[in-house]
């Protein structure tokens, strides 16, 4: 397993599908970039201009209340655009695997918490 360096994650890219929400077709040149992932390893804190940058963390609903989520392997999460660093052709692999910077995450796929 790869470990990220602080201030990262290593994650799956999901794939995107070949619709749209609409239900509208979108041929393969047409599709979208993916903006989720699977959570696969979390780097530790990092200080980034004189602020420490954790994991994420997140203010979830479980069974109406209120909880703090930390990010954990495995989790789904939603990124910006073009912020990852591949590493498909050093690992000679299919799948999509990636370096995330913690801030470039925006959101997590709402689940209940098992906190």
């Amino acid at each position: 397993m790869i470990t990220p360096s602080a201030g990262y994650l290593l994650i799956r890219v999901l794939k995107a599908g070949n619709t749209t929400s609409g239900g509208l077709y979108l041929p393969e040149d047409q599709k979208e970039e993916p903006m989720t992932a699977k959570v696969l390893a979390i780097g530790k804190s990092i200080v980034k201009d004189g602020t420490i940058l954790y994991p994420p963390e997140f203010d979830v609903f479980d069974q109406d209340v209120l909880k703090r989520h930390k990010l954990k392997i495995g989790d789904t999460i939603y990124y910006k655009r073009r912020t990852q660093h591949e590493l498909n052709e050093q690992l000679e692999v299919e799948e999509r695997i990636a370096f995330l910077p913690f801030e470039s995450v925006l959101g997590l796929e709402d689940h209940a918490t098992t906190n």
